[in-house]
């Protein structure tokens, strides 16, 4: 399993797998799409690219697409990586964007991108972070955001 996971939890998933049966093939593709619909139960046999066929009942799309940002505009173009991903500084800013901020899976970050929960007695805001727009309540039906330095 990729990822920055414990290995107390890959091995407690790899426990359950193997209870209920499951194989897990890794490092393996398939040569094409199975012929049925991802997620709907249909007996199917696939060739792998390591040349095995497997038989198998369902099957789930479980790979990622590339970051959809070829929408930017050339000012914004520079901070966009050939992966399709975008650099950002420390505070999640675009560099040399003070005001364009970007999160989630298309900035270029060696973090899984996935929520957590922080361990037991760490704070869920690191210390000198800095929440930059907080909703205020809207007067007229506008919303208003300013800047919270809380």
């Amino acid at each position: 399993m990729p990822g920055d996971y414990p290995d107390l939890f890959r091995n407690e998933l790899h426990r359950q797998l193997d209870a209920l049966g499951v194989r897990v093939i890794l490092g393996d593709r398939l040569r094409e799409e199975p012929p049925s619909e991802p997620g709907e139960a249909t007996t199917f046999t696939a060739a792998l690219e390591s040349g095995e066929r497997l038989t198998a009942d369902i099957w789930f799309r479980c790979y990622g697409g590339p970051p959809a940002t070829d929408y930017l505009g050339d000012d914004l173009l520079t901070a966009r990586r050939p992966d399709g991903r975008l650099t950002v500084t420390s505070d999640l800013r675009l560099p040399g964007q003070p005001r364009v901020f970007a999160l989630g899976d298309i900035i270029a970050t060696p973090e899984a991108k996935q929520a957590s929960v922080p361990p037991a007695g760490r704070p869920t805001r690191p210390a000198g972070k800095t929440t930059w727009v907080r909703r205020s309540q809207p007067t007229s039906g506008n919303v208003r955001w300013t800047r919270d330095t809380t």
